[in-house]
């Protein structure tokens, strides 16, 4: 969840304007996790950033999930190193258990053996190979089952992104599992559909969902103690507001899926188990009114 929140906050400026979806992809192999995205790339501020627990190059609190950089540190949870090429850097860091932390706030210069063919920042984790077989299968285990257990509805939440991707690929190079999930339309105002395109080995399903999303601006909220925000932010007290969508899944018919929901606070939290009822109402053109 942190590297898909990190993809998300990234800007997608030069994608955009080429007719790209912004996305992330997210590839399990044997020994390592690659994460590639179609952002705009690393800047000097951005390593600075990156090569700091108390710096960030996310300045203000409006529409960003992270804070201060500190949480691209968990990485080093499941990986040793860290390697990151975007645009003209190549680097990484790296930290083993019983080492004295610098690793993990000191970039590493190299030489990429391969180019980006495109538009593109590829972070590759390495996982730990310090431990015995098992753990290392289990922790692997545990990778696979995060990255396939992403939900696609998370895209209706973020700020930026319109596809995620997962493989797994096995030792011999060859992709034994993958997921892909998209906004196929949009109408820019309430309707939204999703599709999942899921493959293990030759069989493949296709699913399509349609979501009727409503948003609310809250207003009066209290500053958050825990953000750090610019002066133009404080000025504009750009704290007290906030926005809330709710998610409702439709059928072809338009008319709502009832079934317990995740609640997401930027990502998913935990299923709440919301009940919907519909009502008609007379004076609203015929259309139904949901109710939680």
């Amino acid at each position: 969840m942190e590297l898909f929140q990190n993809a998300d906050d990234n800007r997608y400026t030069q994608a955009l304007s080429a007719g790209d979806d912004p996305y992330v992809s997210f590839f399990i192999y044997h020994d390592k996790l690659v994460v590639e995205c179609n952002e705009d790339g690393f800047t000097e501020e951005n390593i600075r950033a990156i090569s700091d627990v108390g710096k960030s190059s996310k300045q203000g609190a409006q529409g960003y999930i992270g804070e201060k950089g500190i949480g691209f540190k968990s990485t080093f949870m499941a990986a040793w190193k860290v390697q990151i090429q975007s645009g003209p850097f190549s680097f990484y860091f790296q930290h083993r258990e019983g080492d004295s932390g610098r690793g993990m706030v000191t970039p590493i210069w190299f030489e990429p053996e391969t180019d980006l063919s495109r538009q593109m920042t590829r972070i590759t984790l390495y996982l730990r190979d310090n431990e015995n077989p098992e753990n290392m299968q289990s922790r692997r285990d545990d990778i696979i089952r995060q990255v396939f257990g992403l939900q696609g509805t998370t895209l209706l939440f973020v700020q930026n992104l319109r596809r995620v991707n997962a493989e797994l690929i096995n030792e011999g190079g060859q992709i034994i599992q993958s997921k892909q999930t998209r906004i196929v339309k949009s109408d820019g105002n309430s309707m939204i559909k999703l599709r999942t395109i899921e493959s293990r080995g030759t069989i493949s399903t296709q699913t399509t969902t349609q979501f009727y999303v409503a948003c609310h601006t809250a207003l009066n909220l209290a500053k958050n103690e825990n953000r750090t925000y610019t002066e133009a932010e404080n000025e504009a007290k750009a704290y007290s507001t906030a926005q809330v969508c709710v998610a409702f899944p439709m059928d072809d018919n338009n008319e709502p899926i009832v079934e317990a929901q995740e609640l997401f606070a930027f990502m998913p939290v935990r299923k709440v188990g919301f009940n919907v009822s519909t009502q008609h109402c007379y004076t609203c053109e015929s259309k139904p009114i949901y109710n939680l």
